[in-house]
C-alpha cells in the first residue's frame, strides 16, 4: 500500500504543477505578444527586387530621383524626410536603432535601384548614405539640445544644469571617434 501512496500524486503536488503550468501559460503568452511586435517591424520579403511604396507613392520618390540627381545621399536625406512624415520621432535615432526597419530598408531599396547599385557595391554605399542620415540626426539632436539650453537662460539653476561640459550625447560620432 505504501509503494502506491508513493506513486500517486499528492493534492499539493497537483497544485503545485497546475501553478506552474499557469505560469508557463502566462509566459508563452507574452512570447507571442513580442513576436508578433517582431513580426510587425520586419518587412515582407519582397520578389525579383520590386519594391512595395507603401510609405511614399512611387512618382513622389520619381520626382525626388530628379531633383537630387545623381548623390545619392541627398536622395536619402529628401526621402528619409517623406518616409518618415507620420513618425517624426524615429528621425532623432541613428538609423540602426529605429524601430521601423522596414522604413529604412525602403529607403535602401530605393537607393539601390534608383541608382542601380551594383550588387558588390552595395554595401559600400549604403554605409555612406546610412552615415549621411546618421549625421543629419546628430546636427538635429544637437539643434535641440542648444535651443533648449537658449530657451532656460532665464533661469540660473536651469543655466548651471544646462552648461555642464560633462554632458555626452551617446550618439554623437565625433565624442565617439567614428
Amino acid at each position: 500500500m505504501r509503494a502506491i501512496e508513493n506513486r500517486m500524486p499528492t493534492a499539493q503536488y497537483e497544485f503545485e504543477v497546475k501553478g506552474k503550468l499557469q505560469a508557463l501559460a502566462a509566459e508563452i503568452g507574452e512570447v507571442k505578444t513580442m513576436l508578433g511586435e517582431v513580426l510587425k517591424r520586419i518587412p515582407p520579403p519582397q520578389q525579383s527586387g520590386e519594391i512595395e511604396f507603401n510609405f511614399v507613392r512611387q512618382e513622389e520618390v520619381d520626382r525626388i530621383r530628379k531633383q537630387k540627381g545623381s548623390n545619392k545621399n541627398l536622395f536619402a536625406l529628401a526621402l528619409e524626410q517623406k518616409v518618415y512624415a507620420d513618425l517624426q520621432s524615429d528621425l532623432l535615432l541613428p538609423v540602426d536603432e529605429r524601430t521601423s526597419t522596414d522604413r529604412v530598408q525602403f529607403i535602401k531599396d530605393c537607393v539601390f535601384k534608383y541608382y542601380q547599385v551594383p550588387q558588390n557595391h552595395q554595401l559600400d554605399v549604403w554605409r555612406s548614405v546610412r552615415e549621411s542620415l546618421n549625421s543629419r540626426t546628430r546636427r538635429e539632436r544637437k539643434a535641440l539640445r542648444d535651443s533648449g539650453r537658449s530657451q532656460n537662460s532665464n533661469n540660473a539653476e536651469a543655466t548651471a544644469s544646462n552648461n555642464n561640459e560633462n554632458y555626452v550625447d551617446p550618439y554623437d560620432a565625433d565624442f565617439i571617434g567614428e
